[in-house]
């Protein structure tokens, strides 16, 4: 580097200890490396990285707090056997010994080395805060210059080493840096001092997070926040999970709160609510097994309000990792990143379980700080409970009020057929009857043509061979009217609201002849009928469902397309299935096709109330219904209804 003036250095170095005066906490740590880039970079050093590196010898554990182009990297409590077997990686221990002396350590670096070292730190489930480093240039120039605690750590290419002059600066920078960081430590242990009364606030920040809950969904919020408290407190675990014992449902349920990290590395197959950028929210739930689930020393410790410790090593942290990797569909084993130290505390309804990545990283102090969370989370879940109660109880009234809409509509619309019918069988009647007056009379005056002059006669012919036509036309128009206004009776079924004995398979050709507006010329309607016997039904309900579910097939169809509908006798079951070649669900849509309100089709055009309804009368008949779909190729509806049912079983369709 070019020969910097004594002034220039002086005032950087007058500005960094302005930097460590003006320290107030130990967040402020990240602020001074970000200070040490600012100065030394005036100096025209030209670093690519610049960092602090604490070295604590008795925890034999690193922290790095760097600054590098794409913004702060900051890794705490590195064991110093994290190298990891990453070859060209310094080791930690040789490097403390040099620092000791005084020594500088000099080496150079890939890339490559760098970022397979910080990738495999996360594996392990050590939290790096930042980016990884992206540079242009395969091998950097490391120098490392100790001061009392640890090393300044800088680099920049290889191509331009750090001098003599540059050594002195970094030398001189580092005996202000000792006195910095042992006034951080001062800062540390100041907040220490007032971490009681930093847990009693972080307790009342939950009690509000408890009473501001609105919704059933607003639990992952709760649980998210105690976890965001507990590693502000300083807290060190890697997994955090609400276990909930239900005895009345016989249901062990865990609530597992992860750092969004876990996720992406071992992408597991179970659902997942995404709480945040940096949370997710994992639910599984199983039968309780006595002697099995939960474990038999967690039940003990629930049932006597209890803490419970417990350190897994060796082939017992293999097998639990093993049962993790399969209740959670990973992808790959989490055995590397896996707790050694499981913490339990219980509250009212369960056990609140921490795990840790090392046996004594959760202490006596951690317990209490749990203990506290242990309240708001008993009063958080009974909330929790109530709101999905009453959630539930909402949907349910709003199918009811859907369904006793619909059935009014229907009501209604039957009315308006069977008036509609007898409006238009009246004239149609009288049309009917004039059509066989005029054939006969036609007739007649077909058979005098003979006994008239012969161009007379050739005349009248031809107006006959014109008028017959069209009487024939005339006649098919009235038939197919008659066909409509008798399916326009079957599917209201004002004369068949009652329970009785119904033909599916009459039932859906009554439906599909009502939708050839729909289907004519676009949508090529495929039937494999098999002989069914009649099954008691609402039979105008269940035409309700058909309609529902045939046109939600035509609507899904863009351009042309096949519908497929199959009947089948399995099992003392009428099975139905309705597919079509249409746009396909979305798997996120599925899980909620059902809901009521919940539609695709846009304002306006769904009201996403007829899947909800078809799926209550589906129910309510003692039968189920099931979909299967794929984006692009179509969707399957698959209808199950008891051969033989009692009237009393399906009260609530009355």
């Amino acid at each position: 580097m070019n020969n910097v003036s004594t002034d220039l250095t002086h005032r950087a170095l007058t500005q960094f200890s302005s930097a460590i005066l003006t320290m107030q906490g130990g967040d402020d740590l990240e602020r001074l490396v970000v200070a040490l880039w600012a100065e030394l970079s005036t100096l025209g050093l030209n670093m690519r990285y610049c960092g602090i590196n604490i070295l604590d010898e008795e925890a034999q554990q690193l922290s790095l707090y760097g600054v590098h182009e794409k913004g702060l990297l900051v890794a705490q409590q590195i064991p110093f056997g994290a190298r990891l077997g990453v070859e060209g990686f310094p080791d930690f221990t040789y490097a403390l010994e040099l620092f000791k002396e005084g020594k500088p350590l000099r080496y150079p670096l890939k890339t490559s080395v760098l970022l397979q070292w910080l990738q495999k730190l996360r594996i392990l489930g050590i939290p790096i805060k930042g980016p990884d480093p992206q540079v242009s240039y395969e091998i950097s120039d490391v120098l490392q210059v100790p001061f009392k605690y640890g090393s300044i750590q800088l680099a920049r290419e290889m191509e331009t080493p750090f001098d003599e002059e540059a050594l002195k600066i970094i030398q001189d920078f580092a005996q202000l840096l000792a006195f910095g960081y042992a006034r951080y430590l001062d800062l540390i242990k100041l907040e220490e001092q007032n971490k009681e009364l930093r847990v009693g606030l972080a307790a009342d920040r939950m009690h509000a997070e408890v009473l501001a809950m609105k919704k059933s969904g607003d639990w992952g919020k709760v649980v998210s926040v105690m976890r965001k408290e507990l590693l502000e407190l300083g807290v060190k675990f890697t997994g955090c999970s609400i276990n909930v014992i239900d005895e009345q449902a016989w249901l062990f349920r865990q609530h597992m709160i992860l750092p969004s990290h876990i996720r992406k590395t071992f992408d597991p197959g179970h659902p997942f609510q995404v709480i945040d950028a940096e949370t997710d929210l994992f639910i599984l739930e199983r039968p309780m097994e006595s002697g099995k689930v939960p474990f038999p020393p967690a039940m003990k410790a629930w049932k006597n309000k209890t803490v419970l410790r417990r350190v897994v090593e060796g082939e017992e942290r293999r097998r639990i990792a093993e049962r993790s990797m399969q209740s959670m569909g990973f992808k790959i084993s989490p055995l590397e990143v896996y707790p050694r130290l499981l913490l339990d505390i219980p509250f009212s309804q369960g056990l609140i379980s921490l795990a840790a990545a090392a046996p004594g990283d959760l202490t006596e102090e951690d317990e209490a700080i749990l203990q506290q969370m242990a309240q708001a989370i008993s009063v958080a879940y009974a909330r929790f409970l109530d709101m999905r109660e009453l959630e539930q109880k909402n949907r349910e009234l709003r199918e009811a009020q859907a369904q006793l809409v619909q059935a009014a509509k229907l009501a209604a619309m039957g009315q308006l057929v069977a008036g509609v019918a007898h409006e238009i069988n009246t004239p149609l009647g009288t049309i009917n009857s004039n059509f066989d007056v005029t054939a006969r009379v036609l007739g007649r005056i077909r058979a005098a043509l003979p006994a008239l002059k012969k161009e007379r006669a050739e005349e009248l012919s031809k107006l006959l061979d014109t008028v017959q036509p069209l009487l024939s036309l005339n006649r098919v128009a009235c038939e197919r009217i008659i066909h409509i206004v008798r399916d326009l009776k079957n599917f209201a079924r004002l004369d068949e609201a009652e329970f009785k004995m119904a033909n599916l398979n009459e039932d859906i050709e009554t439906t599909l002849n009502l939708l050839q507006h729909e289907l004519k010329d676009r949508i090529q309607v495929i039937k494999q009928f098999a002989d069914l016997p009649p099954i008691p039904c609402y039979p105008n309900r269940l035409n309700q469902v058909f309609m529902n579910l045939l046109i939600n097939a035509c609507q899904s169809i863009q351009g042309k397309g096949q519908i497929k509908i199959a009947t089948a006798l399995v099992d003392h079951q009428v099975r139905i299935s309705i597919s079509d070649t249409g746009t396909g669900i979305t798997k996120e849509h599925l899980d909620k096709i059902f809901d009521p309100g919940f539609t695709t089709k846009g304002v306006g055009v769904g009201t996403g109330l007829g899947l909800s309804i078809s799926a209550r009368i589906i129910q309510d008949h003692k039968g189920t219904i099931e979909v299967e779909s794929e984006v692009g190729k179509g969707t399957t509806f698959a209808i199950s209804l008891p051969v033989s049912i009692s009237r009393h079983a399906t009260e609530n369709l009355m």
